[in-house]
Order: C-alpha cells, then sequence, then structure tokens
C-alpha cells in the first residue's frame, strides 16, 4: 500500500502492525480515531514527509537519498532515535534476557550457558552504543541544529567513520538457536526467544538506515552551511 497524507492512521496500522511501534517512535499514542497522517503530523509538529518516509521502512522499502529534509527536521528524528533506545533498552532487552534465563533454568549446560554469555555482552554492547549517541552524538546534533556554539571540533563525520550496524551481531544468536543448540523445550521457550530477536532486529535495521542514509547526511549538509556561512 502506497500511504499519503490524506490516508488515515488507523488504516496504516491494520495495513501492517508494525506501524504501532512508529507511533510509539514518535510519541503518538495509538488512538487516533478518524485522524489523518496530516492531522496527526499537524498536532505532533512533525513533517508529513519525514512520516510517510519512515512509515515506507516499516513496510520493508528503503530509500536511497534524504535531499528534501532539512534541519527543521532533526529535532524530530532525534525524539525519533531516542525514543528507539528506550523502547530496545527497557522493553526488548529485558524480555530477551528474560527468555534466555528461562532456557538456562531448564537446561544446565555448556550450549545454553554460551547463549546466555553471547546475549550478556550483546546487551552490553547495545548499551554501550546507545549511551554514546544519547550522551555525545545526539547533544552535538541538537545544538548545531539550533545555531549554538557546540564547544568542541567534534563532527559528524566521526560518528559515521565508528558507526556500527548493531544488529549485526543478533545474527550469531539467532543462528545459535535456529541451526546448534539442542534443548528441552516443552514451553516453546526457543520460538519465543526467536520472535523477540527478530522483532529487535527488524526495528534495529530500521533505526540504522535512517541513521546512514538521513541523519547522517542531513547533519554533514548542515555542517558544511556553517562552515560556508562563517568564511
Amino acid at each position: 500500500m502506497t500511504y499519503n497524507e490524506n490516508q488515515k492512521i488507523a488504516e496504516i496500522v491494520a495495513d501492517n502492525y508494525n506501524q504501532i511501534v512508529l507511533l510509539e517512535h514518535f510519541g503518538i499514542p495509538l488512538v487516533v480515531q478518524e485522524q489523518t497522517v496530516k492531522d496527526i503530523c499537524k498536532k505532533y509538529k512533525l513533517s508529513t514527509d519525514l512520516f510517510l518516509t519512515f512509515a515506507r521502512l516499516f513496510n520493508n522499502e528503503r530509500i536511497t537519498h534524504s535531499t528534501h529534509f532539512d534541519e527543521k527536521d532533526i529535532h524530530c528524528i532525534i525524539l525519533y532515535l531516542t525514543n528507539c533506545h528506550q523502547y530496545y533498552l527497557q522493553e526488548k532487552a529485558p524480555k530477551i534476557v528474560d527468555a534466555v534465563n528461562l532456557i538456562v533454568k531448564n537446561n544446565q549446560n555448556a550450549g545454553t550457558t554460551l547463549l546466555s554469555k553471547f546475549v550478556d555482552e550483546y546487551i552490553e554492547e547495545i548499551t554501550e552504543h546507545f549511551a554514546y549517541e544519547n550522551d555525545i552524538v545526539f547533544p552535538y546534533i541538537t545544538a548545531l541544529a539550533k545555531g549554538e556554539k557546540t564547544g568542541s571540533t567534534y563532527s559528524v563525520i566521526e560518528y559515521k567513520h565508528h558507526h556500527s550496524n548493531i544488529d549485526d551481531k543478533l545474527v550469531d544468536i539467532k543462528n545459535l538457536l535456529i541451526k546448534y543448540l539442542p534443548f528441552e523445550d516443552k514451553d516453546h521457550l526457543r520460538r519465543n526467544l526467536l520472535a523477540s530477536l527478530f522483532e529487535l532486529e527488524y526495528d534495529l535495521k530500521i533505526h540504522s538506515h535512517i541513521e546512514d542514509v538521513i541523519l547522517i547526511p542531513l547533519v554533514e549538509n548542515y555542517e558544511q552551511k556553517q562552515i560556508r556561512s562563517k568564511s
């Protein structure tokens, strides 16, 4: 389905339930009545173009450029990504850890111990990654968009060079569960854990795509404008 600004939000959600998470990441409550994309975006001071672009991402589409966005969209993008971090760390990560702990409790062996180790290391990695974005990257970008002095020589190019797709290591954990790790599973713990991992991976891929294709190029262009204005 191709969405437009006159599309009712309820229809978008009914078409793809993953759009519920999109609304949450933008801080939009689910009870939307008969409101359209245009109505919701006006209410929450959000660009309809930005919302529709993100909605396409949740329909497994990909974008290759973001030249139609500008610094006015930065605040909304940062809000979205920050809410993503809360969703991953406060909702998805604890659910995954709880599922692994149940598996380990019911199956004490080297394989489940390895699974627990992989998951703990991954949660630690994404926690550090998000802390860096929340504490360093996003405040810098926000200050830049406001025209404030950042007080440092930091540039988004530094983030770009060190930015990694944090969904990659999920593949190892999923493969361990799908291909190699036998254990008694009368309560379908493997399926429940895999469902949580796939849900996290799905959202993380969108998260990384937004940063790589929309946010970083947008900030790079804005930095260049700032440089030219001072020369």
